[in-house]
């Protein structure tokens, strides 16, 4: 349970970095980049190990060459003291064993050669791709400045954009429905004037009317 928990909580971890990347995209091309950049560090370590190679190899190569022209020059002397029947050593013997040496060196000899020269192919190619891989990611690097320079100004746009849309919006808002408040206030204590009016008038016009009768009764 314990193992299964930690796994589950390793993924959640992981879900997570990767949703705030995802809505990050700086974020997002600043570990990008770090990637890239760690991947030619260890392309450079494995093209500079190669170069290595290909050094020993050449030194190899002339180790070959001295060797082989050593064992020719012996070759030669037996031979020419073999003809000369030179009785003193087995000159015959001394010959053939100088040649053996020397053809062992003419085949490690092109063995090297070959060998180097497709080294020199790769690391040709191969430092074609670095110098590629490190102009590119020059020019990632010089985007993302742009891009969060941009997206900075972005952000400030916005927000002052959005604070101005409320100062104004709100504002405009909450003074139209103060004033329609307002008016409606206004309306309301008109027609309540109104309806006092007119009972009053319908009140005081019944009294006028009966002590106009008893006045007539008075004066008949």
């Amino acid at each position: 349970m314990g193992l299964f928990r930690s796994l589950f909580n390793r993924a959640k971890n992981a879900a997570n970095e990767a949703g705030e990347r995802l809505a990050d995209p700086i974020a997002d091309e600043k570990v990008d980049i770090s990637d890239t950049k760690e991947k030619i560090r260890a392309f450079t370590r494995s093209l500079a190990e190669l170069n290595t190679t290909k050094k020993r190899a050449d030194a190899d190569l002339g180790e070959a060459v001295a060797d082989r022209k050593k064992w020719d020059g012996y070759a030669k002397l037996a031979g020419e003291k073999y003809k000369a029947k030179d009785k003193s050593k087995n000159w015959k013997d001394l010959c053939l064993s100088s040649a053996s040496k020397v053809a062992t060196a003419d085949a490690k000899i092109a063995d090297l050669k070959e060998t180097i020269k497709r080294y020199d192919v790769q690391l040709t190619k191969l430092n074609r791709e670095l110098e590629k891989a490190r102009n590119a990611i020059a020019a990632r690097e010089s985007s993302l400045q742009s891009n969060v320079a941009r997206l900075k100004a972005a952000k400030i746009t916005k927000s002052l954009n959005e604070t101005a849309m409320g100062l104004t919006a709100d504002g405009s808002a909450t003074l139209d429905e103060r004033v329609k408040q307002a008016e409606a206030e206004a309306a309301s204590y008109e027609e309540m004037g109104k309806d006092d009016e007119a009972a009053l008038e319908e009140a005081f016009g019944a009294e006028d009317q009966a002590a106009d009768k008893l006045a007539a009764g008075y004066l008949s």
